[in-house]
């Protein structure tokens, strides 16, 4: 495996037997892909800086909210609103949603000028550089490594009892909540794979980072927008570096964000079917 990640030299596959063997002959990729987008140099300074922005821009809110509940002692977690209170709520939560994908898109615009790429060349390479079928390969990979991961934390958070996330108590408020949330399902996808993983690898890969540190930048990134899970987000750690390997080998950013889409509708599913059949269990 190559020392770096970058945009315009993907890591080589490995020979490796085992779950990682499985998964780079699941998503395979040419050793060379013509397709990919040819950054320009970047310092670590710049790519960092560029960096932070692109991440203050799509979750600087949202962490500075938790920090805030944390510092004033108050336990963190997201619960629905009132009956009284769902349509003001749910109305602000999606024009929120709507702002941030704006904000993302404005991030993405920053970070491919900085890189000397272009915009669509961060979503997917040209047509010269795709595989037949890696759209769907790569779908399905990063949709199991989203399932197995947040199940993990809910599993976690369940089993030791620890505060924090989703808070409902009966049906009636698992409904309120999947209403507020609505079109969030979908837009936090686009949110955080276009920054989180499409920038973050872009950046750090014209800065010709080593792969372990892309990785770690990655997961550090995804766990401070989620620390209102509490510890047990720890779980969510493999699914960043998941995310980061996928988009790495592929340039695909597009199957990725329709995968994380894919498990907040399908969560959203389930729980109102758990509403609706046996809101004990909620």
């Amino acid at each position: 495996m190559s020392t770096s990640l970058s945009p315009s030299d993907p890591p080589a596959c490995s020979r490796r037997s085992g779950l990682a063997g499985a998964l780079r002959r699941l998503v395979r990729v040419p050793p060379t892909v013509s397709g990919r987008p040819e950054a320009r140099r970047l310092s670590a300074a710049s790519a960092y800086g560029m960096l932070a922005v692109a991440y203050v821009l799509a979750f600087g809110y949202s962490v500075y909210g938790q920090a805030v509940v944390v510092l004033s002692g108050a336990e963190l977690e997201m619960a629905p609103p009132s009956a009284g209170e769902l349509w003001p709520v749910a109305l602000a939560s999606w024009a929120q949603g709507g702002a941030l994908v704006l904000l993302a898109l404005l991030a993405v615009l920053l970070c491919s000028r900085a890189a000397g790429v272009r915009v669509r060349e961060v979503f997917a390479p040209e047509a010269s550089g795709r595989v037949r079928g890696q759209w769907w390969r790569a779908f399905a990979v990063a949709l199991v490594a989203y399932t197995v991961c947040a199940q993990a934390s809910s599993l976690l958070r369940t089993a030791t009892g620890s505060p924090g996330g989703f808070s409902m108590e009966s049906g009636a408020e698992a409904v309120r909540m999947v209403v507020m949330l609505g079109p969030a399902q979908v837009t936090t996808g686009f949110v955080e794979e276009t920054v989180a993983v499409g920038c973050l690898v872009v950046l750090l890969g014209a800065a010709r980072r080593p792969a372990w540190e892309v990785g770690a930048v990655a997961v550090v990134a995804k766990l401070a927008y989620h620390a209102y899970f509490g510890w047990p987000v720890l779980a969510l750690a493999p699914a960043a570096l998941v995310m980061v390997w996928l988009y790495a080998r592929t340039g695909r950013l597009w199957p990725l964000i329709a995968a994380h889409a894919a498990y907040n509708l399908l969560n959203s599913v389930y729980v109102l079917a758990l509403a609706a059949l046996a809101p004990s269990a909620l």
